[in-house]
């Protein structure tokens, strides 16, 4: 798997203070536009600048790199070199943020981009999912756990279980950024919750990992799914509120919960509706009604 592409730490020098320039800017920006909670911030903490680590979080809407920048960067975070995957053209401006194209015909590319970057002992954001996923919380909560893709686990694996994984949930980026909406819904509330950092030694191995392992890829699927496990968990603590008013509202067990087919849309259009409410102002009304 070889590249081209330096990290951010050793790209040009002209590219890399347009880096600087907007790193030192989109935190401020996120945590001044928004009504940003950052859920568990000690645990994004315990992986300083200095040390490579990974971050995976879902993925529902554009805002979620921003967004994530807004906790993991300086000076709200502990981090100054932050790089991610995305779905983008090469050369875009994307790309001075950070951001390495994901090749569907050739994703090694964008994993060889990762693997050399926490070789660095940079960070680097992933999502696991592999493109946004246009759900509610209601439905992540059913499908969240098993929609990961195994790349993370193949970077794991590449890195021979060295580096540790963060994972995260972030809550009502898509409320605030709708699909086919160009500006987000300004002061908002949006909250990350950030998980203990995973470390994955069990899986070193003195010769390293190779994808020709016939065990590579059934591990790198176990893996990601205790990644996304663990993203889900977030979920549940995050959406308590949302989910609790759902079983109020239909007196019924989430599993239980069913919905016709002609009523699909209204009961989406509803569950969303229902994501721009605050948790406080949920968990208030619940206490009402006890």
């Amino acid at each position: 798997m070889k590249s081209t592409s330096r990290p951010v730490k050793h790209w040009p020098f002209w590219k890399r203070v347009i880096y600087l320039l907007a790193s030192a800017v989109i935190p401020r920006l996120i945590n001044f536009l928004f009504n940003l909670n950052v859920i568990n911030k000690q645990n994004v903490l315990k992986i300083p600048e200095g040390e490579g680590v990974i971050y995976c979080a879902n993925h529902r809407s554009h805002l979620d790199a921003p967004i994530a920048a807004g906790a993991i960067l300086k000076p709200y975070g502990p981090r100054r070199f932050l790089s991610f995957m995305a779905n983008m053209k090469k050369g875009s401006l994307t790309s001075y943020l950070g951001a390495f194209p994901v090749d569907g015909d050739n994703p090694n590319l964008g994993l060889n981009y990762a693997i050399r970057s926490l070789k660095e002992d940079l960070a680097f954001f992933l999502f696991p999912q592999g493109k946004r996923i246009h759900k509610t919380p209601f439905h992540d909560y059913f499908n969240l756990a098993e929609q990961g893709k195994t790349g993370i686990g193949r970077i794991v694996l590449l890195t021979n279980g060295m580096i540790p994984v963060i994972p995260l949930y972030m809550h009502g980026t898509a409320e605030s950024l709708k699909p086919g909406t160009l500006f987000p819904k300004f002061g908002s509330y949006i909250s990350i919750n950030f998980a203990e950092p995973l470390h994955f030694e069990q899986y070193t191995r003195p010769e390293g990992w190779s994808e020709d392992d016939p065990q590579f890829f059934e591990v790198a699927r176990e893996i990601s799914d205790i990644i996304m496990h663990k993203i889900h968990l977030k979920l549940l603590e995050s959406e308590k509120e949302y989910l609790h008013f759902l079983e109020w509202k239909f007196k019924s067990k989430l599993e239980n919960i069913e919905i016709s087919a002609n009523k699909e849309r209204s009961f989406t259009k509803f569950l969303r509706k229902l994501g721009n409410v605050h948790p406080k102002t949920l968990e208030e009304f619940l206490k009402s009604k006890t």
